[in-house]
């Protein structure tokens, strides 16, 4: 036991490390409006498209085998719902964390759209993990744990959280990974490479959880699309009068698919 948690120590100092490195320099910063790490709850909204990728397949088929009464869905870093709110009616009851108030406004306001009806949600704007973590059967956290510098306490709350299964999605590279090159292009400027999933598995087999694993990847972005070539200069902090530039560097370099993955664990 002792190996193991020194071993999850070592992991997770290099996780922070890693993430650490991902700070934009007060430089760039200055040459744009806004954050290149700012979120949008627009970005987060119900996709019927995400119903074909294999955290939400997963995420339903363990909801469905549950008694009624039972499929309950707890969503850990929710955003504005676009994971968990397109499992509504299977999960009979989801709880949405997140820390950002905008995004569970967001997420009300989607809910609503969708006719869920409003006692079969539960909002909590907290951290994870929560002061007074809420439980479910069944739990997910989607493309949040590049946010988050103490994974193992984060993956521990969550499994404790959850009596039957757990899903926890995440792209391979950091999520800004793809924009490494137009920063190398537009600023001459290296990002880094790390932390990856890997390191995620690793943790939750040394939590002793042999996950399933699931791999598939995302489309890359479409250089026609005007407000796709924007979300990329932003997040390169490349300044407006620039973009054109970089639709016509997108036009030539075609944008890499993001690879994703996902890992299941059964809690029993």
């Amino acid at each position: 036991m002792a190996n193991k948690e020194a071993d999850l120590g070592r992991l997770e100092e290099d996780w922070a490390g890693a993430l650490a490195d991902w700070a934009v320099p007060e430089r760039f910063l200055t040459r744009v409006p806004s954050s290149p790490f700012e979120l949008s709850p627009s970005s987060f909204k119900p996709d019927r498209a995400r119903l074909e990728t294999p955290t939400l397949r997963w995420l339903a088929e363990e909801l469905s085998g549950l008694p009624e009464g039972r499929r309950t869905l707890l969503d850990v870093g929710s955003g504005a719902g676009g994971t968990s709110l397109m499992l509504w009616p299977v999960a009979e009851h989801i709880t949405a964390v997140d820390q950002s108030s905008d995004m569970l406004a967001a997420l009300r306001g989607n809910a609503a759209e969708l006719g869920i009806p409003s006692d079969a949600l539960t909002t909590l704007n907290s951290r994870w993990p929560a002061t007074e973590p809420p439980s479910a059967s069944v739990a997910v956290c989607a493309n949040v744990l590049y946010n988050v510098a103490s994974p193992v306490a984060f993956l521990r709350a969550l499994l404790e959280a959850t009596t039957h299964a757990v899903v926890v999605e995440i792209t391979e590279r950091h999520p800004h990974y793809g924009v490494n090159p137009l920063w190398l292009r537009f600023h001459g400027y290296q990002r880094p490479t790390q932390p990856s999933a890997e390191a995620i598995g690793a943790m939750l087999r040394l939590l002793g959880y042999e996950p399933e694993v699931a791999h598939w990847e995302r489309r890359g972005a479409e250089p026609d699309d005007p407000e796709e070539v924007a979300r990329l200069a932003r997040r390169a902090c490349i300044p407006e009068e620039r973009w054109g530039e970089v639709g016509a560097y997108l036009r030539e370099q075609s944008p890499a698919p993001t690879e994703v993955v996902a890992f299941k664990v059964r809690i029993r």
